[in-house]
């Protein structure tokens, strides 16, 4: 697999260069730290996946959801990661609903991150284990909120139940 990196962060590229160089049959071509070095990188090394950050200020390809579209418009063949800090349901839906292939948070173990490019390589989707509990216990508040009078019923029913025995 051929890898591209790309963060705007030197200490997060050192540290995903070294778990990268403990996976085998990882090819790491080149690292970026804005959208400009980015695009040079891919034209250059045509890899296989990118793994970048989402939020990534600088270059002139902006960064976020404008960058992520630009990606799956213009290299269709290329399986992105997208490793990020962000946990706000809506930012991670976001993320998600560009196209991407994976999303890892930067906060979940390196392990994931191994998860993510086995999957990806596979041709399947990925959503690291913390994000989903994220995505999980917000779709719950969200079903709860929703349906206050049936939890009310629900409880109702339940008192009922016990009182009977």
């Amino acid at each position: 697999m051929r890898i591209v990196i790309a963060d705007d962060h030197p200490l997060v590229l050192f540290g995903l260069e070294c778990t990268l160089k403990r996976i085998s049959g990882i090819d790491l071509c080149a690292t970026a730290r804005n959208s400009s070095e980015l695009i040079e990188r891919l034209n250059a090394h045509r890899p296989d996946i990118l793994i970048t950050d989402f939020s990534m200020p600088g270059g002139s390809h902006g960064d976020g959801v404008l960058l992520l579209g630009y990606l799956l418009r213009n290299y269709p063949k290329l399986k992105i990661i997208v490793l990020t800090m962000m946990t706000s349901l809506s930012m991670q839906e976001q993320i998600l609903d560009t196209g991407v292939h994976a999303l890892v948070l930067k906060s979940d173990q390196e392990t994931e991150l191994e998860l993510a490019l086995a999957s990806v390589e596979r041709g399947q989707r990925y959503i690291s284990t913390h994000a989903a509990i994220l995505e999980k216990k917000a779709a719950e508040q969200q079903a709860s909120r929703e349906s206050p009078t049936r939890s009310v019923e629900a409880s109702r029913r339940s008192a009922n139940r016990n009182s009977r025995r």
